[in-house]
């Protein structure tokens, strides 16, 4: 028995109707699904599977195997349209391309790059989808390496049309993951098209990007490029036989994570934390192209670390909230005026920063830097070094290794009044840094990159990536109890509300959101809905604030309570003046909550028609939007939807493949210099 291999969609069933209407060979199946295995499935010449080697029964896991190659991307369409077509019609096809593309948890069979890259090195023999179109019979004698083939009973092949009519031959008519119910036109439905490179038309140029950015470098390694062309037959096995005996070298890349040790968690700690889970993620499943380390205030660090890591800080940050907020309670106002008046202009902030290092200096082992090597010449070891903030190049402003800047956003410049005159200062000497060295830059948002060129042009490679949502964490909620647990939590009631979220300071325009409220109160006096402000207090914070009783003020809000806060309100408000990506309006939509925000910088490029856009400091048109999502249930409902597909379009796992590709672009580039 032989294995005739595959990802699904590549054209398995094409070479069993062959092999069996051409030289008289049954085949049969192996499947790990929850319709009916063949007990006798090993007493057939070739046995079709599509799962991952490691998944085969091991009576059988050394038996010769075939494997049918095919582009990734016209797998990932062709699968789409399986689902939507075969198995469930209400899914949306540019959603399932995405799915399948993401291949979460190991689903769709660990993806298109495990399936193909698992069982490229496994298998006796490899024939290419594309070639085996162009000529049947001729990549089917490739066989006769691990199997002697009877002389053909026919001479020509019938052809993908006669497949998708003919129901003696395979393609099953029928749906299994229905109770076995006779679907209409299934062989049509099942064959479709029959030819390579359907997905030019049918798959979308962001779904594209995607793609490329999660199975580019095994495409490219395998012969197919992205414009859609690929290699010569001739070439193919040549280059087959290169990817099985060339050695694995894998470049080193360092990633500062500095930001972890700042007590806010705000959008620039959860873009570090993000990136980095989901590097942790493609190591687990032996994807990660690069040996990547991780710089904390010059400590260098494994990359399997920064989990807990993560969370000792937002341990080390909720208790200092806490201690804050009882001695704000229990001392007169006078006093504790002028204690916060200390703690924000002296040393204390800086004290604590200090004790909080040391502290993670003794819980955890860090890569020592001895005598015979110092700090410069180790950073310089690695081959590229990502930086995750510009304030952070003071610490990297002497090395020579290629250096990689993510910008979020040009605020420093922008609106300086936003900013106290620390932050302006460290900001400034950051970018100032990058221009003396000419630094590589990867912008947020095309606003952002826009905003680099005016402000700070200097010749370098600069690539946008957007961010993305946190899936596990984000979502649509609906358990009734939960909700109303964080409700009396925070002190909301049971009143419908509008909900807004940020550190609050100037630049969020919270003074606009609390204006249009009580405008939208007056026009509605009957109406009991509530304005929740999330979000610790940030610079200039006591001069935003508002007493109504319908105002409820709660506080940082635990990330793990912001799904149920999100999904209960009516629409999420978002006004800031200036955004480099702009989180949270993502994350609402996610959880199926539709969007108010202001119609300005990264917000418009990145939320579009999706969500409600207004100007910023329009008081009227805020209230005007509060008041329809408020007493229109089919807008509301309808603004949700969209939101929340739009939403899916973004995920860090996509954000973290294209830094990959990104670092393998730069280091090339470097090399070739």
């Amino acid at each position: 028995m032989i294995w005739l291999a595959s990802f699904p969609r590549s054209g398995n069933t094409f070479v069993r109707n062959i092999l069996k209407e051409n030289y008289l060979l049954e085949s049969s199946s192996y499947h790990l699904d929850d319709y009916e295995l063949r007990a006798d499935f090993a007493d057939f010449p070739f046995v079709k599977t599509h799962l991952l080697p490691h998944q085969l029964p091991n009576k059988y896991a050394q038996n010769k195997s075939i494997y049918i190659l095919r582009d990734g991307r016209d797998c990932i369409v062709s699968l789409a349209h399986y689902r939507r077509d075969l198995i469930d019609s209400s899914t949306d096809l540019h959603q399932n391309m995405v799915e399948a593309i993401q291949a979460l948890q190991g689903s769709f069979l660990g993806g298109w790059h495990n399936h193909t890259i698992a069982w490229i090195r496994k298998a006796d023999v490899i024939i290419r989808y594309e070639d085996l179109l162009q000529d049947p019979l001729g990549q089917i004698e490739k066989i006769g390496a691990v199997f002697n083939l009877p002389p053909r009973a026919k001479a020509e092949v019938s052809g993908i049309e006669k497949y998708r009519v003919d129901q003696q031959l395979y393609g099953s008519h029928y749906n299994r993951y229905d109770s076995y119910k006779p679907v209409d036109d299934f062989g049509k439905k099942f064959f479709r098209k029959g030819i390579a490179g359907s997905w030019r038309e049918e798959m979308p140029q962001r779904i594209q990007d995607f793609f490329w950015a999660r199975c580019g470098e095994s495409m490219e390694m395998l012969g197919y490029e992205r414009a859609g062309s690929h290699i010569a037959v001739s070439d193919f096995d040549d280059r087959i036989r290169q990817i099985r005996t060339q050695p694995k070298k894998r470049a080193r890349i360092l990633v500062d994570i500095s930001k972890m040790a700042d007590e806010k968690y705000d959008g620039v700690k959860r873009y570090v934390y993000n990136l980095v889970t989901q590097y942790q993620y493609l190591q687990w499943q032996d994807r990660l192209p690069f040996e990547i380390d991780l710089f904390l205030h010059k400590k260098i660090m494994p990359l399997d670390e920064t989990v807990t890591l993560n969370n000792l800080h937002l341990e080390y940050e909720n208790k200092l909230l806490d201690t804050k907020e009882k001695i704000k309670n229990i001392l007169p106002k006078a006093v504790y005026r002028s204690l916060r008046f200390i703690y924000l202009k002296m040393q204390v902030r800086r004290a604590l920063a200090r004790f909080r290092e040391l502290t993670l200096e003794k819980r955890w082992s860090f890569t020592k830097i001895g005598r015979s090597q110092s700090l410069k010449e180790l950073l310089n070891s690695y081959a590229l070094v990502h930086i995750t903030l510009p304030q952070h190049m003071i610490f990297f402003k002497n090395i020579l290794t290629t250096q990689l800047v993510t910008v979020h956003d040009l605020t420093h410049r922008i609106f300086p009044d936003y900013h106290t005159e620390d932050n302006r200062q460290r900001s400034q000497t950051g970018f100032e840094i990058m221009q003396k060295l000419k630094t590589n830059v990867l912008a947020v948002s095309h606003r952002t990159n826009q905003d680099m060129e005016l402000y700070y042009p200097w010749e370098r490679s600069s690539r946008v990536i957007y961010e993305g949502v946190d899936f596990e964490k984000f979502g649509p909620q609906y358990d009734r109890k939960r909700a109303a647990e964080l409700r009396l939590k925070y002190g909301i009631g049971e009143e419908d509300y509008f909900f807004t979220l940020f550190t609050l300071e100037p630049r969020k325009n919270l003074r606009t959101v609390m204006e249009a409220f009580l405008v939208y109160k007056e026009k509605s006096p009957t109406s009991k809905t509530k304005l929740v402000v999330g979000g610790r207090k940030g610079w200039k914070a006591d001069e935003m604030f508002k007493d109504h009783p319908d105002i409820c003020y709660t506080g940082y809000i635990e990330d793990v309570d912001l799904a149920v806060l999100y999904s209960e309100a009516v629409v999420f408000c978002y006004l800031s003046i200036y955004e480099g990506f702009g989180l949270p309006p993502l994350e609402s939509m996610a959880c199926h909550t539709p969007v108010i925000y202001a119609a300005n910088s990264s917000l418009q490029e990145i939320l579009k028609d999706y969500a409600y856009g207004v100007a910023a400091k329009d008081v009227a048109a805020v209230a005007e939007a509060m008041e329809r999502f408020a007493s229109d249930q089919d807008y509301r409902t309808n603004m949700a939807r969209r939101a929340y597909q739009h939403a899916l379009g973004f995920t860090w796992l996509q954000c973290a493949h294209e830094t990959l590709l990104y670092y393998r672009d730069l280091i090339n580039i470097h090399e070739k210099q």
